[in-house]
Order: C-alpha cells, then structure tokens, then sequence
C-alpha cells in the first residue's frame, strides 16, 4: 500500500512540475505585475501560494524603494480626497504606482486624518444611556445619525453592556 501512495506522488509531482514555459512568464511579469495578476492572466491553473514560492525560488523579488517620493501634485490630490476615501480606494483610484502603506503614511506623515465618527458628547451620551437602551431605542431617542451597527460597536468599544432589568423612563 505504502508502494502505491508513493507511486502516485511521483506522478503527481511530475504531473505538476514546473515547465520551462511557466518559469519565464514569472520572469517576464513579476516586475510589471503581482502574484495575484500573474495567477489570472497567466498561470490560473497554478496556485497563488506556488507562483509566489516560486517567484521567490527562482530569485525574481520585487524591489521597493524605501522612500517614496511624492510629486506636489500627487500630495494635492491626496489632500483633496483622503477624506472621501480609505488608504485603500485611494491608492487603487489616484496612485496605482504606490502601494496601500505608502499612500497611510503619506497621510499621517502630512496629519490628515478624518474627523472622528463619534464625537465626546456622542460617547458621553451613550456612556450614561447606553446600559439602559436597546440600540434602536438609542437611535431613535439619541443618535439619529449613526445607524444601529455603528451603535453596537462603539458600545461593545465603551465595554458597555445591557441592563437585564431596564427602568423604563
């Protein structure tokens, strides 16, 4: 039986050997584009996980410059959209030649940061009800501007919790 597993993997491993083909597209694109990009455009058959290992096996990593330089331009347009957007949609929308991290570092390097979604009267308020409401009692009679899920959380966040016996008031 032993014999028979061990066969199968010896086919399965040549059956899934990296071919000469394969390897050179990982040459030629891994600069231009990511593993992920490389798995749908070239390589679907092949696993994510395999391609990246494999990029790395054959000596193809990506080089980042440590420090991004930031054209007065792309800052202005940063300025203008970060609060409109996440690190996220920003980098994918306005600065594909930059990665997530870089475009949250430029921001709290320049101190953009979004107001916060709970003002301290708003926590004050749910801190002194928030043990004595169900979260659409404190909608309706509290927040009328947060929905019940930004509710829960930030009582969850507070260490607020429910009172079994609630006084009607």
């Amino acid at each position: 039986m032993n014999v028979n597993i061990a066969e199968e993997g010896r086919k399965w491993r040549l059956k899934n050997r990296w071919r000469e083909e394969e390897l050179q597209i990982i040459v030629d694109n891994y600069q231009s584009f990511s593993d992920k990009e490389i798995k749908k455009l070239f390589l679907p058959h092949r696993p994510l996980s395999s391609i990246s290992s494999k990029r790395l096996e054959i000596g193809c990593h990506k080089k980042m410059q440590k420090f991004q330089v930031w054209t007065p331009e792309e800052i202005k347009t940063l300025k203008e959209n970060y609060l409109h957007y996440n690190q996220r949609e920003l980098q994918a929308k306005f600065f594909p030649n930059k990665t997530v991290e870089q475009v949250r570092s430029a921001k709290m390097h320049r101190g953009l940061k979004k107001p916060p979604v709970w003002t301290n009267e708003q926590r004050a308020l749910l801190l002194d009800h928030g043990a004595d409401y169900a979260r659409t009692e404190l909608q309706k009679k509290f927040f009328p501007d947060k929905t019940r899920s930004q509710i829960s959380d930030m009582r969850k966040h507070l260490g607020i919790r429910r009172n079994n016996k609630v006084n009607k008031h």
